[in-house]
């Protein structure tokens, strides 16, 4: 009987610890631990990373800066966008915001919000897609692997910053996030 007992109050706890962080920002250290999370491993790997740390990924997709050395200010699929092996994620965080959310308008906020940095890169998920690709060090395949994120990207309505209308970039801003 003990050992039910402790998983019980475990599984509880657990549910007050996420209930108590639900709208709530990463702290610094969590949001460079879900980038590097994402960036090293894959999407699956991002959200269990998120749970373990009590939060639901699409509460708080857009209050994780994945800001790092060069202070790119990316969100994570703008930093995960820099990895040829990308598309795959790109993919999951549709259907993850599609099917799971039911929620393709929040996708294609995700795609279409400005990083609006001094240099490059900024722009849009696109912007960046093309930034990353015009490394000299990427292969040719690689070089056509992140070309072929473009279809993916503009099927959920992803646009070049230059293609934004004033009125979809005012509605592809980031949300504001609540401070811990």
């Amino acid at each position: 009987m003990a050992p039910k007992s402790i998983i019980v109050f475990l599984l509880l706890s657990q549910l007050c610890f996420s209930q108590e962080k639900m709208g709530k920002t990463p702290t610094s250290g969590e949001q460079f631990v879900l980038c590097e999370k994402f960036r090293d491993d894959n999407f699956s790997g991002l959200i269990d990373k998120a749970r373990q740390y009590g939060y639901e990924l699409y509460e708080i997709y857009d209050c994780i800066t994945c800001d790092g050395a060069w202070r790119t200010n990316a969100d994570l699929i703008k930093y995960r966008a820099s990895l040829p092996t990308a598309r795959s994620d790109i993919m999951s965080l549709a259907r993850y915001y599609i099917k799971i959310h039911n929620d393709p308008e929040a996708l294609t906020r995700i795609f279409n919000t400005v990083v609006d940095n001094p240099g490059q890169p900024r722009g849009t998920l696109l912007d960046w897609v093309d930034f990353y690709s015009s490394n000299p060090r990427l292969s040719l395949n690689d070089v056509e692997e992140m070309k072929a994120y473009e279809e993916v990207i503009r099927h959920f309505g992803g646009k070049r910053e230059a293609e934004l209308t004033t009125e979809e970039r005012q509605n592809y801003q980031k949300r504001n996030c609540k401070e811990q």
